[in-house]
């Protein structure tokens, strides 16, 4: 059998990480987003929170699996970094199946029929992907690629949302938010630290000042809280050291101890 390719070990990450919350979990803390909040390992609190960041996915995909598992938490944490994408419902759905409940390990190709609907996924996921270890020989200059990968994020976050997508996706929000909070779901905001030269591009203060305006009776925890005293210096703009996590986390500890 050839090696997994990245796409589908990104795939059979995401397929596991769902497929285990639907199954097992009753962790009464659950943090939903992108792969920006996957990079929040809760090692120490593993009963007490599950973490439902996905790579290439947004929180909606999150809110619509908590919705549908049996099991719902007390508290569950949405991150709002990516709010334009799209509920993943083919991930959900095969996250769900006999391959994902018995055979975790097997690495799924899905058919051509999917293909179309996977790419939009895809495309994500190759967008945000974490940072992976080069296995090279040859060293790269790492500070000319933080530049160069610093300035695409730059110009790609200073390009506002559509309005309309935007308006669209805070009205999915708010409805998934409203179906917890009427199953006695606390619901809080988060909004997970980057590079200080992308946190006031115009994208990003659009969906910050997008979700506060829209959630206002909801704890809305901003990126100034959570960066505070630590050094965010991602490698790629984006996703944060172990280090930055960790401090990240332990600012979070604060508005979920009572849960645990």
């Amino acid at each position: 059998m050839e090696p997994a390719t990245p796409l589908q070990r990104y795939w059979k990450q995401n397929r596991s990480t769902v497929a285990m919350y639907l199954q097992n979990t009753k962790a009464p803390v659950v943090f939903t987003g992108s792969s920006l909040t996957v990079t929040l390992e809760f090692r120490e609190a593993d009963k007490c929170v599950y973490n439902l960041g996905l790579i290439g996915e947004s929180a909606l995909t999150g809110l619509d699996i908590i919705t549908e598992s049996l099991h719902k938490p007390r508290v569950v944490f949405v991150e709002v970094n990516f709010p334009g994408r799209d509920s993943n419902k083919i991930l959900i759905n095969e996250a769900s199946g006999f391959l994902a409940k018995n055979f975790p390990e097997f690495t799924y190709t899905s058919p051509i029929s999917l293909a179309g609907n996977m790419l939009v996924s895809f495309y994500h996921i190759l967008k945000d992907k974490p940072q992976e270890e080069n296995n090279s020989n040859v060293k790269p200059d790492t500070e000319e690629a933080r530049k160069k990968e610093l300035a695409l994020q730059s110009e790609s976050f200073n390009l506002p949302l559509p309005t309309i997508l935007l308006t669209t996706k805070i009205a999915e929000f708010r409805a998934k938010v409203n179906n917890l909070e009427n199953n006695g779901v606390r619901v809080v905001f988060f909004e997970m630290p980057v590079h200080p030269e992308l946190e006031n591009t115009n994208q990003v203060i659009q969906v910050r000042t997008a979700f506060r305006s829209a959630f206002p009776d909801n704890k809305f925890i901003g990126f100034e809280e959570l960066a505070d005293g630590i050094e965010i210096n991602p490698a790629d703009g984006l996703h944060l050291n172990v280090n930055d996590a960790n401090g990240v986390i332990r600012k979070l500890k604060f508005y979920f101890a009572n849960d645990c």
